[in-house]
């Protein structure tokens, strides 16, 4: 807040994928990927830096936050007053859709899609 900085966000994203495919009764392929990161942009007068991580831990932020503050020297004279925190309300539940089967469970589902696929 106090670099000459006139506006700065953070972005995080964290995604899991997973994926099953069964041909004949046995599972043929699988797949499981994590996408995350954090994105750092500052804004001053004109200027606009964006700096990004793929690793979400705080000297992560921290040298994606340097990385942008370079803006600030060329920045006006404006400076930012500091945020509040407060409790936002809740929008997500803590539930985790890939942890809620067992890969057996997810195995035997597919064999009892792949059944009634099958049916004439």
């Amino acid at each position: 807040m106090s670099h000459r900085v006139d506006y700065a966000d953070l972005y995080f994203q964290y995604s899991r994928a997973e994926s099953w495919g069964l041909e004949e009764g046995q599972v043929k392929s699988g797949s499981f990927s994590i996408d995350q990161g954090v994105g750092v942009r500052a804004v001053s007068g004109e200027k606009t830096a964006f700096a990004y991580s793929d690793d979400i831990s705080l000297p992560a932020l921290q040298q994606a936050a340097l990385a942008t503050r370079a803006i600030a020297a060329q920045g006006g004279e404006h400076s930012a007053q500091a945020l509040q925190r407060s409790d936002a309300p809740k929008l997500y539940l803590p539930h985790d859709p890939i942890a809620s089967l067992s890969d057996d469970h997810k195995v035997r589902m597919l064999e009892r899609l792949e059944k009634i696929r099958a049916r004439p």
